[in-house]
């Protein structure tokens, strides 16, 4: 973009020169300009503005300063570099073309956006909004939805990115999700109350054949055990189902809608004892 050190010090020194003469001159040998016309002072200062921005990747800036000093009432020199690097910033200036979906999956119109905490526009039109290449920060918000922020890396010369989000639905209600709750633990209840009434008979069915045996009490160390072990895995159960329905029971009555029970809910119980010890356990899945 730049010219050459030494031949652009020499034209910004004549351009200098030629502005101080123009300043020092009688008022009656000035040539009038448009009024919306930059002076050339200003195309001047236009013309090095831009290629600080330039650098600093400032294209929206850049851009604006080119438009200045590529007026047709600054010198020629200035007018043909201003002119050239203005068609070099718009190629290379990006753009994206936001888009949002509601919670209903259809395009949502009333999203405001936001780029690094500045607002750029109201409503999504489907029109492409220009920016600097670099990091960004990009916020979008529906009424009634939880804003969503995304960081985003924007490129030169990407023009038309496409960047959308999707505003998800209302989580259900944390009243609902106790009465979801209420119809597992009373399900594991159950499976609790079963697995007692399993145990306990077994375990009574053992005591009743080592009652008839009359080895008493010389009978086998394992037969015990094993009776020992039916009976402390069926009081386990009873206490897991007791606690199970009675948390069934307050979550239940607590106020809300009422919810059907979910069919895909999975629950399981397992229990263990050895000589000493028990461990008891109960897995879900939704």
């Amino acid at each position: 973009m730049p010219r050459p050190r030494a031949e652009r010090a020499r034209f910004l020194a004549a351009i200098v020169l030629a502005l101080a003469a123009t300043a020092g001159a009688p008022p009656s040998t000035r040539k009038p300009a448009a009024s919306d016309a930059p002076s050339k002072a200003q195309c001047l200062r236009a013309y090095e503005q831009a290629q600080r921005l330039r650098k600093a990747a400032k294209l929206r800036e850049t851009r604006q300063q080119l438009i200045v000093c590529s007026h047709e009432v600054c010198p020629a020199e200035l007018r043909s570099d201003c002119g050239r690097w203005l068609t070099e910033a718009e190629t290379d200036t990006p753009s994206i073309v936001f888009g949002a979906k509601g919670p209903d999956g259809r395009d949502a119109v009333d999203v405001r956006v936001s780029i690094d905490d500045q607002l750029v526009t109201e409503k999504l039109d489907g029109k492409a909004i220009e920016l600097d290449p670099g990091q960004h920060r990009i916020r979008f918000e529906m009424k009634g939805r939880a804003p969503i922020e995304q960081d985003l890396l924007v490129r030169e010369r990407e023009k038309g990115r496409a960047v959308s989000v999707e505003f998800a639905a209302d989580a259900p209600p944390a009243r609902h999700r106790s009465r979801v709750l209420a119809y597992a633990a009373g399900g594991v209840g159950i499976l609790g109350l079963g697995a007692f009434t399993y145990f306990g008979l077994h375990g009574r069915s053992l005591q009743s054949d080592l009652d008839d045996r009359q080895c008493k009490p010389r009978c086998p160390q394992s037969d015990v055990d094993a009776m020992d072990r039916s009976y402390l895995i069926a009081n386990i159960s009873l206490g897991v189902s007791i606690v199970s329905f009675a948390a069934a029971t307050w979550l239940f009555l607590r106020p809300g809608p009422a919810a059907p029970p979910p069919s895909h809910a999975r629950w399981s119980l397992t229990a263990s004892a050895q000589p000493g010890a028990a461990t008891a356990a109960v897995y879900g899945s939704f």
